[in-house]
């Protein structure tokens, strides 16, 4: 008689630690798991390589558009300052170094630690341009009275 946990291991779904052990490696502390083959050393690194190149490139792609957008304020707005697109500027350079590090061979470490320096202050320096932008922003409200708006209206229509 069989058991919902026998059925459960037999179907066809995968089961919490296969899901894992597909997505990040995991392979229960070292036990190869029913069916599934334990990867070696380069194939694991290879994966990480690859997992590791495409966030880059999100990222590189996130960091262009803040970029982008952040130029099309700053040209849009003459009267009004925009440092949003600084933040873009240190996060490409980040992912730029970070792309450039997975791909070199003699100087990789170095490389990669600096990506990470650039992204870290890029990430930061997307909340502090973003708190910058905000006060400048509120500088240039106008901040309209109902009086203000009847004498406007008055100044008009007389």
């Amino acid at each position: 008689m069989a058991g919902p946990l026998s059925k459960a291991l037999n179907s066809p779904l995968l089961s919490l630690q296969e899901f894992l052990y597909n997505i990040d490696g995991f392979y229960n502390c070292g036990v190869i798991m029913r069916g599934m083959k334990k990867w070696t050393g380069s194939e694991q690194y290879s994966k990480r390589r690859c997992t590791a190149m495409w966030s880059s490139v999100a990222l590189h792609t996130l960091s262009v558009i803040i970029l982008l957008i952040g130029l099309l304020a700053a040209t849009r707005t003459g009267n009004v300052a925009v440092a949003g697109y600084y933040s873009g500027i240190i996060l490409s350079f980040g992912t730029f170094l970070a792309i450039v590090g997975l791909n070199v061979v003699e100087n990789r470490r170095p490389m990669l630690v600096a990506s990470i320096i650039f992204i870290s202050l890029g990430v930061i320096s997307c909340f502090f341009c973003a708190i910058v932008d905000g006060i400048i922003a509120a500088e240039y409200i106008v901040r309209r009275t109902r009086e203000f708006i009847v004498c406007m209206l008055h100044f008009v229509y007389t």
